[in-house]
C-alpha cells in the first residue's frame, strides 16, 4: 500500500507520512530539512516516440538512480506521473542544493538504452527548506514553483526557492 508498484519506491502516501514526521520532528528539535520535487524532463516525448513501456523503463532507472544516491536518512518516493520527491533530513538548503545537482548530472550521464536505441533522459528538480510554523502544502507549492522556474529556464537544473 505505500510502494509504487512500478518503481518499487515508496508512493506519494508514504512520502505524506514521512514530511508530516519531518515536519514533527523539525518542532521538536529545530532539525532543518528540505524538499525537492523532480521531474522528468520531456517525458512525454519518450512515451509517444518510443512507447510506455520505454517511459516505464525510463521511469525505473531515474527512481533506482535516485535511490541509490541517497543517504539512508533520505526519502524519495514516485510522487505520480514522471514526478518523483525527495526528503532530505538535517539538511539546509545551502548543503542541499549541491548535493540535488550532483543527483540531477549523475542522471545525464546514466547511459539509457530502449531496444539497442540510446536514449537522453534529464531532470529539472525545484527544492526548499521547510520553514517554520508552515503547513506542509506550502514547503511543496515552493518547491513545485522552484521545478516549474527550472523548465522554464531550459530544464536539465536545478533551482532553489
Amino acid at each position: 500500500m505505500l510502494r509504487d508498484a512500478l518503481t518499487g519506491l515508496p508512493n506519494r502516501l508514504a512520502f505524506e507520512e514521512r514530511a508530516k514526521l519531518e515536519q514533527a520532528r523539525y518542532r521538536r528539535e529545530k532539525q532543518p530539512f528540505c524538499l525537492a520535487v523532480w521531474d522528468i524532463d520531456y517525458f512525454k516525448q519518450v512515451n509517444d516516440t518510443y512507447g510506455h513501456k520505454a517511459g516505464d523503463k525510463a521511469l525505473h532507472v531515474v527512481g533506482r538512480t535516485l535511490a541509490k544516491l541517497l543517504r539512508e536518512v533520505d526519502m524519495v518516493a514516485r510522487f505520480g506521473g514522471e514526478e518523483f520527491v525527495m526528503l532530505l533530513p538535517q539538511t539546509t538548503l545551502e548543503n542541499a542544493l549541491p548535493v540535488v545537482e550532483r543527483m540531477r548530472a549523475t542522471i545525464e550521464k546514466t547511459p539509457f538504452r530502449y531496444k539497442d536505441e540510446p536514449l537522453k533522459i534529464t531532470l529539472s528538480c525545484g527544492i526548499t527548506e521547510y520553514r517554520e510554523g508552515e503547513a506542509m502544502e506550502q514547503t511543496f507549492e515552493r518547491a513545485d514553483r522552484a521545478l516549474y522556474r527550472a523548465k522554464n529556464e531550459g530544464r536539465n537544473r536545478c533551482v532553489a526557492d
